[in-house]
């Protein structure tokens, strides 16, 4: 790993902010947004960083980072990041900009909302985004987002419910039609329809 770790620091941003805003940010609504919004806005920039600074000549992976959490098990942390994964990284951090923003007036439970919408971005991204390794390789994780979905239907109200599936279903569309994600199939068609069956299911 050289330089600034701009993969890790795109993927963890929102993480860190929703941590935060759990346990650091109670009865403070301005506090909770704001710390939604700075979180939003690192992301946001290192994937135009990212984006930008990608060499398209070389294509192939970039940005590669790798350590090892567990050598003995072969167990490593590794990102790294191809043209098309740049360009979906870059459109996921301004879907998470624009849902802060979209979601500035919410008053109840804002602290519990903003830590969700960030959380199932960041899962989002991790299943399909395409620079986790466990994104590029297809594997079965999809379920993941089960318990986020029925939290959300359970806590909120349709508007809330709809913003979250809403930015849930566009990386998810664009990363399985790109060849990430679990729903990856031998053509388009199938890719879209296996994805629908997911959706279809966990919207249930």
């Amino acid at each position: 790993m050289k330089g600034l770790p701009l993969l890790s620091i795109m993927t963890w941003a929102p993480f860190v902010s929703a941590i935060v805003i759990m346990f650091f940010a109670r009865h403070r609504p301005l506090l909770v947004r704001l710390t939604a919004l700075i979180g939003a806005s690192i992301s946001l920039i290192a994937s135009l960083w990212v984006y930008y600074a990608y060499d398209r000549g070389a294509a192939g992976f970039q940005f590669q980072e790798q350590l090892a959490l567990v050598p003995s098990l072969g167990i490593n942390y590794i990102l790294a990041i191809d043209g098309m994964s740049a360009l979906l990284a870059l459109l996921t951090s301004i879907i998470i900009f624009g849902g802060v923003f979209a979601s500035w007036t919410v008053k109840e439970r804002g602290q519990e909302f903003y830590a969700l919408l960030l959380l199932l971005v960041l899962l989002s991204g991790v299943v399909f985004g395409g620079w986790p390794a466990v994104s590029a390789r297809n594997y079965p994780i999809a379920l993941i987002f089960g318990p986020v979905v029925i939290w959300t239907a359970f806590r909120f109200t349709q508007r809330e419910t709809a913003t979250g599936i809403f930015i849930l279903s566009a990386i998810a569309v664009w990363g399985t039609l790109h060849g990430f994600g679990p729903f990856v199939r031998e053509t388009e068609n199938q890719s879209l329809l296996a994805l629908q069956w997911w959706t279809a299911v966990l919207l249930r």
